[in-house]
């Protein structure tokens, strides 16, 4: 079999957990040992991880045990590794082995045309070493078509920059999701009526497996805004309702759920999109409340998205004077992202934007100068759902803010951490090939069936 650089490099980096270890026996004072290592990208055993998202909560517990013997005292002492430091070694060996142009291409999430990868898309996601793909109608026909294009996008992907991709979709139910004859559901409204938040948890591992099996393994959910204004043009039923406690049980009961079946769950729209009554999509909207209200209502649901662990969160175009973006987009506000999400909050997963094509940030700013702004924010992931030459034009210009040091590279190396890591443990490298052999339908049609009855009484 012809090898070429990138698959060799790809190989290279599904070993990097057993290099890291040499790396690290050295620093020990040139250690020497049989060590048997389980994560998600390589066992030096000879034994790889089927459940790869385990080893977070695994992580903290987890030891490796390092027997060395020295031949001037003969005595035999242990060195203990925690699966975390193993975990965290094979990271940065995996970012130090990359060019700046694959670390920029893991930030992206585009867009593709058709049910079909086509060649000029093919040649961009190449030559941009695009990280990550976003689904939408267009690209979904039926289900054989769907697996099919997935399997295509994988391989296309893993070959370009040796690191197989997030494959995202917005199938959150109701009036927004992209398959019709596979993991659909309810309006969030519809399932918070039900007032069983473990029928959330149902619902979400069910349509994860679904996903996953697809080859979908992040999808777009759950909304996790309080539907406090009725006026509202864009959340309404996407929201589980209006009391801000019952919506954070219900996120939290999803996320668990979804990720159960090592699908990424994302809550969205950070620090909330519910109470505005301008659509995002055309315009920047206004949440003008104080502090107290924020903790109150709109920070609530994604307090509990983050005690439930979500991978991901999405930050919205949205200003929020009492936050700190008085005059920039909450996605584009280091106040908001950085401070408020990341250091207040305590969060640590994956920040995404939402769409930075949408009318919200182009009325003010290019999608290169918002694509900028927001890896300064603090985002890891960039929603940038375009293709052919304006894909390309983009990722030139966030390439050229890294190499002119606009954005530190050190700033994208962080973000490429929890991206791989990411991955890493939720099976991204392991999954199996897409097909369109969906498991659980008779037991999702009795689930949607029994939402349906509840909601209705």
């Amino acid at each position: 079999m012809y090898l070429n650089k990138t698959t060799v490099r790809g190989f290279l980096r599904r070993t990097a957990l057993l290099l890291s270890l040499f790396v690290l026996l050295s620093a020990l004072g040139g250690c020497t040992g049989n060590v048997g290592i389980t994560t998600g990208i390589v066992s030096t055993t000879g034994t790889s991880s089927a459940t790869a998202a385990k080893i977070t909560s695994a992580s903290s517990s987890a030891t490796t045990a390092v027997s060395t013997t020295t031949a001037a005292t003969a005595v035999t002492t242990t060195t203990t590794l925690s699966a975390q430091q193993l975990q965290e070694l094979a990271l940065r060996e995996m970012i130090s082995a990359m060019t700046v142009r694959e670390k920029v291409g893991q930030l992206f999430v585009a867009a593709v045309s058709g049910t079909a990868l086509s060649e000029q898309d093919r040649a961009v996601l190449t030559e941009c070493a695009v990280g990550n793909v976003i689904l939408f109608g267009e690209n979904v026909g039926t289900l054989t078509q769907l697996a099919e294009l997935n399997r295509t996008l994988r391989k296309t992907i893993r070959e370009a920059c040796g690191i197989d991709p997030f494959i995202s979709i917005d199938q959150e139910g109701g009036i927004v999701e992209r398959i019709k004859d596979a993991a659909t559901a309810p309006k969030a409204s519809v399932v918070g009526r039900t007032g069983e938040p473990a029928l959330a948890g149902q619902l979400g591992k069910l349509q994860g497996a679904q996903l996953y099996t697809l080859g979908i393994n992040l999808n777009f959910a759950p909304v996790a805004d309080v539907n406090t204004n009725p006026d509202n043009p864009v959340i309404g039923s996407r929201s589980y309702g209006s009391d801000a406690d019952n919506v954070a049980d219900f996120v939290a009961a999803y996320t668990d759920g979804l990720q159960a079946s090592l699908v990424l769950a994302c809550a969205k729209h950070f620090p909330g999109h519910g109470d505005t009554s301008v659509d995002s999509h055309y315009g920047l909207p206004l949440v003008a409340y104080d502090r107290a209200r924020l903790d109150k209502v709109e920070l609530t649901p994604f307090r509990a998205a983050i005690d439930a662990g979500t991978a991901m969160i999405m930050v919205g175009h949205i200003l929020y004077p009492a936050l700190g973006a008085e005059n920039v987009p909450a996605s584009l506000s280091p106040a908001v992202v950085t401070d408020v999400l990341r250091e207040e909050l305590g969060y640590d997963g994956l920040v995404i934007t939402d769409s930075l094509v949408m009318g919200a940030v182009t009325d003010g700013w290019t999608v290169e100068e918002a694509c900028v702004m927001a890896m300064q924010a603090g985002a890891d992931l960039l929603c940038v759902p375009l293709k052919g030459d304006a894909l390309r034009e983009i990722c030139g210009a966030v390439l050229d803010a890294v190499m002119t040091g606009e954005i530190r590279e050190e700033r994208v190396d962080e973000s490429l951490y929890r991206i791989l890591k990411a991955k890493m443990e939720f099976g991204v490298f392991e999954a199996p090939p897409a097909d369109a052999d969906v498991p659980y339908q008779t037991e999702y049609a009795a689930l949607l069936a029994e939402i349906k009855e509840k909601a209705a009484k």
